[in-house]
């Protein structure tokens, strides 16, 4: 295998090793027998180099290419063979005149009196010899034939058919509404070729299944732009073995840029091509190269596009100027390309300018000779200049993923949700749809949010949330927008987010974990009847001791703050976890029992007096309440304890002259120990206590998702 590093090429040689290039293949040019060749588009092959293998004697043919293209297995020819590359084409001659020529990236192989190619196969039905010039076709339409004039110019032909289904009975009328309607189709009035087959087909309903009508709706509709009918007139399996109904499908393909399906389309009517006329024959070249294009293969576009036939009108001949430019671009020919589209948008029709535009962006982007920036400005222009089919489509996705990549989420998205709402029944728009979703999941799931203003990150949550994807993602993507909203304290949105969770999305495991969450949302939105209600109607026994600890606390904590005491010790009176106890000394001290706050604030700074560390703040803060917790208790043989185990400590900290009023005898309490013990009660307990649980118990503030 071969890659490129820099400038240098490194070749891997190996029993089994994998390559990412792309399989070199021929596109034959047999139109004229005697002069038969095949072609092939080579990026970056500029000569052939003829070598001698040193071992075997042969004379080799070698075209080096950029890396990336390599014949991935041998293959014989009558004439020469083809071996097996890491990179590049490498061929042996087998007879003394082949010839191998390169020409702006184009390696054409032929010798004098052609190759020896197997001629193309038709189905028996279809040969020449079976039938005349393709007339046992029911899907050929015979523009060539059906077009003509006679007795006059068009007016006169016309009239004289009209008279003609006129004088019959509708019964009898048939061939000559049939004809009129041919001569319609192949003078391009589409539109009264198509009222015509209607008619026929709504007078008599055994019509409805014939195949030359149904391909002469399909070629009109196409003549329309009528892209997604003339695709469906022909889509019967019935029409499957026949060239002619590929010939069509292949160029109806190629309008709906359907790429693979135009290509197989096309290549499988190439032997009938010849049947058509000049006109339909460049159309479909033109579309034969643009699916190459489409789907990669740049040797098919050329080798298409290389053979347009001569004396094309002035609109086929600027459409095949701008695949040639494409193809140009795409080759690194950036100035012969250049030229190409310059003459399309001075020549070309409105639509015709635009595309050439859309291409030359994007040719140029791929180049790097144009910046983001100015891509943007460009694409904000075409999107005004042509609206309505598949290009504002492409030019409405390409500007978005430019917004995106410059962190221009909200004009990206509304962008994309533009062009869905204009097309709702294309193909293109669902296309829109996944790119809206994958940038919507890239903002709220792989944390590109991070880096907007936490307000705009909302806002474009809010204005697209219908993104939001139905799974275990959307419920992550709500969970994590709910921890944004309480950051920014919009604790109301919050709980709105996760209330729709449990009530709409979730069950079992999950929603109560979601439910404990949004409990605790409540209690620091000072709804503590809320959280009660939603601890306790997600309630299920089979949730994991953490969760239910979890709970047992926030349940706890809303009774106290609803001021039942008694059903919030009752409820925890067996649970001995620290945080347990933490709440229990919180719950006595609100409903103002001191001795047993005292007590409790005590105990939870069990043997710190004798260790040697200085005490933290929070642990001076309970030292201090526990002294207001006992002076208020009036029981002083508690507070003299604490002052005699806490003061070595407690004289050395920032708190030194709090602490001394505040462990000061009862009896001598003053203006001084007043004003100290309000501040000791002003500290709120419910947030310091949704402080501690959000520190202690990650999983409950910002839950993982569950999948029962």
């Amino acid at each position: 295998a071969a890659r490129a590093d820099g400038s240098t090429l490194r070749v891997t040689i190996g029993p089994q090793v994998q390559t990412n290039a792309v399989s070199i293949t021929f596109s034959r040019n047999q139109d004229d027998p005697t002069h038969s060749s095949l072609s092939t588009l080579l990026p970056g092959a500029v000569r052939a180099v003829t070598v001698t293998d040193p071992v075997a004697g042969d004379q080799l043919v070698i075209v080096p290419t950029i890396v990336g293209r390599a014949m991935l297995a041998p293959h014989d020819y009558v004439e020469f063979g083809v071996l097996q590359t890491a990179s590049g084409l490498v061929v042996t001659p087998y007879v003394d005149d082949l010839s191998v020529k390169v020409d702006h990236t184009s390696v054409i192989i032929t010798h004098a009196g052609g190759l020896a190619l197997t001629p193309p196969t038709m189905p028996l039905a279809e040969t020449p010899g079976a039938v005349a010039s393709y007339g046992g076709s029911a899907a050929f339409l015979d523009f060539a034939r059906w077009g003509e004039m006679k007795g006059g110019g068009f007016l006169a032909t016309e009239r004289r058919l009209r008279a003609a289904t006129a004088r019959l009975t509708p019964h009898a009328a048939v061939h000559a509404e049939l004809a009129l309607a041919r001569f319609y189709l192949a003078n391009e009035f589409a539109a009264e070729a198509l009222g015509l087959i209607k008619l026929m087909q709504a007078q008599n309903p055994a019509l409805q299944s014939d195949r030359q009508l149904q391909t002469m709706r399909a070629a009109a509709n196409y003549m329309m732009g009528r892209y997604h009918d003339a695709h469906n007139d022909i889509a019967a399996a019935s029409f499957d073995n026949d060239r002619h109904a590929a010939f069509w499908r292949g160029l109806i393909a190629a309008a709906l840029e359907n790429w693979k399906e135009a290509n197989d389309a096309l290549q499988q009517a190439e032997p009938v091509r010849g049947a058509y006329t000049n006109e339909l024959q460049a159309r479909f070249r033109i579309a034969r190269a643009q699916a190459g294009l489409g789907i990669g293969h740049l040797e098919i576009a050329d080798a298409a596009i290389g053979r347009m036939p001569s004396g094309l009108s002035k609109t086929l001949q600027v459409d095949a100027d701008l695949v040639k430019a494409r193809l140009f671009a795409v080759e690194g020919r950036g100035h012969d390309a250049a030229v190409l589209f310059d003459g399309v948008e001075k020549t070309g029709g409105p639509r015709q300018q635009a595309e050439s535009i859309y291409y030359r962006i994007e040719a140029a982007l791929s180049a790097e000779v144009m910046g983001q920036d100015a891509a943007i400005k460009a694409l904000e222009k075409l999107r005004y200049r042509w609206r309505g089919d598949a290009l504002e489509m492409r030019t409405l996705r390409k500007l978005a993923s430019l917004y995106f990549t410059k962190q221009r989420w909200r004009d990206g998205l509304h962008t994309l949700k533009l062009a869905a709402a204009n097309f709702p029944n294309e193909d293109l728009a669902r296309k829109a749809q996944d790119d809206m979703r994958n940038a919507f999941d890239a903002l709220f799931l792989q944390n590109k949010a991070d880096k907007l203003k936490p307000a705009e990150a909302l806002a474009i949550f809010y204005d697209f949330i219908d993104l939001t994807p139905i799974g275990p993602d959307g419920d992550e993507m709500i969970r994590r927008m709910s921890d944004r909203l309480v950051a920014m304290d919009l604790l109301a949105p919050a709980a709105d987010l996760l209330n729709y969770q449990i009530t709409k999305r979730l069950d079992g495991v999950a929603r109560a974990q979601v439910a404990t969450r949004l409990a605790m949302i409540y209690l620091m939105d000072q709804k503590p009847l809320a959280a009660l209600d939603t601890i306790r109607s997600t309630a299920i026994t089979t949730l994991p001791d953490d969760v239910n600890h979890q709970r047992l606390l926030l349940e706890a904590r809303a009774f106290a703050a609803l001021k039942q005491w008694n059903n919030a010790l009752d409820l925890i009176a067996v649970d001995e976890a620290p945080d347990t106890a933490r709440l229990r000394a919180d719950i006595y001290w609100e409903s103002g029992n001191w001795a047993v706050a005292g007590q409790k604030a005590e105990e939870l700074l069990g043997e710190r007096w004798a260790d040697a560390k200085p005490l933290t703040q929070p642990e001076r803060e309970e030292v201090m309440r526990t002294a207001v917790a006992y002076s208020l208790a009036n029981d002083q043989a508690s507070l003299d304890r604490l002052r005699e185990h806490f003061d070595p400590k407690m004289k050395t900290s920032p708190d030194a002259s709090a602490f001394a009023v505040l462990a000061d005898r009862i009896d001598a309490h003053g203006v001084a120990f007043r004003s100290q013990a309000a501040q000791i009660a002003s500290i709120d307990t419910l947030q310091t206590f949704m402080k501690d649980f959000r520190a202690k118990h990650p999983s409950a503030a910002s839950p993982v998702a569950v999948t029962n």
